[in-house]
């Protein structure tokens, strides 16, 4: 158990883990997890990982959905995740709607986080006012977002924004690009403007 860095991959299928009746993994000393894999209808799997990791320090999450619309739930029964040590969350969600992206982080609980980074992220009214939500809700000490924005549609209304910055209130550095090239709308950047002026 003196494992301390873990990245998995698996884009193909499930990574087949111990079932409950059997031992479960548990990995006490890990500071790292990257994982990379596809969820086949459920979170079961990514969830035994990240149980069985509660003191990182650094979480990377690259997720492929399949299908592509769920889940956007997590059932009652699944435990929440008290990462008390993590400081650095990343998750890289390519066509993810932010339904399924904060079903996974609002399970989570992170008072000394620092870092966020989003990537890919779908720049919408919708997936912005639904971070707001669950960072408004969670005790954290975010310093620092990076948003990497892959695509996105309509106007982001000055409201949504606003709530969405105030859900870091110790905010210090804000980081916004694209991915492939994608243009964001200037009005966004007026919006912006207008806020943190």
């Amino acid at each position: 158990h003196h494992l301390q860095h873990l990245h998995l991959q698996n884009k193909d299928m499930n990574i087949l883990l111990p079932s409950t009746a059997s031992k479960t993994p548990y990995f006490p000393n890990l500071q790292s997890l990257d994982l990379d894999f596809v969820l086949h209808g459920s979170h079961d799997q990514l969830w035994t990982l990240l149980v069985a990791s509660p003191n990182i320090v650094s979480l990377k999450l690259k997720l492929t959905f399949n299908p592509p619309q769920g889940p956007t739930t997590i059932t009652r029964r699944t435990p929440s995740l008290p990462f008390f040590k993590l400081h650095d969350l990343t998750i890289h969600g390519p066509g993810h709607s932010a339904r399924q992206l904060s079903a996974i982080v609002e399970r989570m609980e992170f008072p000394s986080l620092t870092k966020l980074k989003l990537l890919w992220f779908t720049l919408t009214d919708q997936s912005i006012s639904e971070m707001a939500r669950v960072f408004s809700t969670h005790s954290h000490s975010i310093d620092s977002v990076h948003l990497d924005i892959m695509r996105g549609s309509g106007e982001v209304e000055r409201p949504t924004l606003e709530a969405f910055l105030h859900s870091f209130s110790e905010l210090e550095y804000l980081q916004i690009g694209t991915a492939f090239r994608y243009y964001i709308r200037d009005s966004f950047f007026i919006t912006l403007a207008k806020i943190i002026s």
